[in-house]
């Protein structure tokens, strides 16, 4: 973002935020603009958002500025250390529904490329995401090598063999290997994952 406290950046932010959401299968977004502030007294403590409405001028964006940066509790979870770089913790809700991080991941592309963030460098990070990119990676790996491992079969076998009915035989048991082993990993609804992809 740059310099985070400016007018637009938290209106951005705060705008992003509550767009985020509001998506179905998001439970609760955490940011600047929807934090809690903590403040207390002698004999009680009051919370209050940290920002409702977005300031307009500049002695007091550089009040808040001041304050997120020297709170514990904004500090690199929703703030970097210098307060050039802004964060956003999406929390899914509970749901079984398969596909569910991609769904987000993809709405919350939809949402940042309609908005004035469009071009702007932005980060995604956390272990959904990680285990969406891992899942992406097998299936692509999968298309890669299944067929590169029968060619490379065949080849070896027929250099072995010399006959194409031999050949055949080893490959038809191969193949009906992996459909019994792949059916039943669906039949007892296994995700597919790093070991599945291995067997």
């Amino acid at each position: 973002m740059g310099e985070v406290f400016t007018k637009d950046n938290l209106s951005t932010l705060q705008t992003i935020s509550k767009q985020i959401e509001a998506l179905p299968l998001v439970r609760k977004v955490s940011s600047l603009t929807e934090a809690q502030d903590i403040v207390g007294t002698k004999d009680a403590f009051e919370v209050q958002p940290f920002i409702d409405d977005v300031p307009e001028d500049l002695d007091e964006l550089k009040r808040l500025k001041e304050s997120a940066l020297s709170n514990p509790l904004y500090q690199i979870d929703l703030i970097s250390l210098e307060g050039r770089v802004a964060s956003l913790l999406i929390e899914p809700r509970f749901s079984s529904e398969e596909g569910r991080y991609k769904q987000i991941y993809e709405q919350v592309q939809k949402i940042l490329a309609a908005s004035p963030l469009r071009g702007k460098e932005h980060y995604f990070a956390g272990n959904p995401l990680i285990e969406l990119q891992m899942t992406q990676d097998m299936w692509k790996d999968l298309k890669v090598f299944i067929p590169l491992t029968y060619g490379i079969l065949f080849l070896v076998l027929f250099i072995l063999f010399r006959n194409l009915q031999t050949v055949l035989l080893p490959l038809v048991v191969i193949s009906l290997c992996m459909g019994w082993l792949t059916g039943f990993i669906g039949i007892l609804g296994l995700p597919m994952n790093a070991v599945t992809v291995g067997l």
